[in-house]
């Protein structure tokens, strides 16, 4: 496995999408006028979401072995709880919910490779 910061850059962006996947799989649409978040959460099926973790998976464990599976699953940890914390606060996700988790994760495994 490639080891490194510069794996950072890889890896970052597609497990941070990678958990836009999941979210969106695991989440309802909070708006009943629509919005542009919609699309992903009516969209994504169970295929999709295992075709997007095995994809991601793969990659994380090429990039940075056992560190980059960890990152994940913490990464969906992370996924998980903001889908349950903004279903109480909003009633499901938005598009701004999906902007602030990619943010978020890509802060997670930026910051995971870095102390790793």
């Amino acid at each position: 496995a490639t080891k490194g910061r510069e794996a950072a850059l890889i890896l970052y962006p597609v497990l941070s999408r990678w958990g836009l996947v999941v979210l969106a799989a695991v989440s309802t649409y909070a708006r009943p006028e629509g919005g542009l978040g919609q699309a992903m959460t009516e969209g994504v099926s169970p295929g999709v979401t295992a075709g997007a973790t095995v994809s991601a998976l793969v990659l994380a464990a090429m990039v940075l072995g056992l560190q980059g599976v960890v990152l994940m699953a913490a990464l969906a940890a992370v996924v998980i709880i903001s889908s349950r914390y903004f279903r109480r606060k909003l009633g499901g996700i938005t598009g701004d919910v999906l902007g602030a988790v990619n943010e978020l994760g890509e802060t997670l495994i930026l910051a995971g490779v870095l102390l790793g």
